[in-house]
């Protein structure tokens, strides 16, 4: 699938589906915060009903930024880049696989449609925001 529309759309389906479980926040966090000490350590003082909303709206941005974002979307992409940069959250760049692992695996268990092409199309948009959030990582 090379068409990047219909890749955000295929993603944006998907995570429908997801949303509609009512559960996939917070099992993303229940398998996020397992998955290594350093994400635990990055999350103590969380309140963690405020992070699932965050992550909510996080993934709808990344999703639309990758065809066609409305200014609003790209602001808020930079927004993110900036809030995790080395200068602030400092969220390391490897996290950021643990962070694409534990989202495909969460999303496997949510979408019953869940298949290798649409892995591809999730790895493909996660993967486009999480490079435009690492350009931002050095800067102040």
């Amino acid at each position: 699938m090379s068409d990047n529309k219909a890749v955000r759309d295929l993603v944006e389906k998907s995570y429908g589906i997801c949303r509609m479980t009512g559960s996939f926040s917070s099992d993303f966090y229940d398998l996020f915060l397992a998955s290594s000490p350093l994400v635990r350590e990055k999350f103590a003082d969380t309140d963690m009903q405020t992070q699932q909303r965050m992550l909510d709206q996080g993934i709808r941005h990344l999703i639309r930024y990758f065809h066609a974002p409305s200014q609003v979307t790209l602001d808020k992409m930079q927004e993110l880049g900036r809030s995790h940069s080395k200068s602030r959250l400092n969220i390391e760049p490897a996290l950021y696989a643990i962070w694409l692992d534990v989202l495909l695996k969460t999303v496997a268990k949510h979408d019953p449609d869940f298949d290798d092409e649409l892995e591809n199309a999730w790895r493909k948009v996660a993967e486009y925001g999480i490079t435009a959030m690492l350009a931002m990582y050095n800067q102040i």
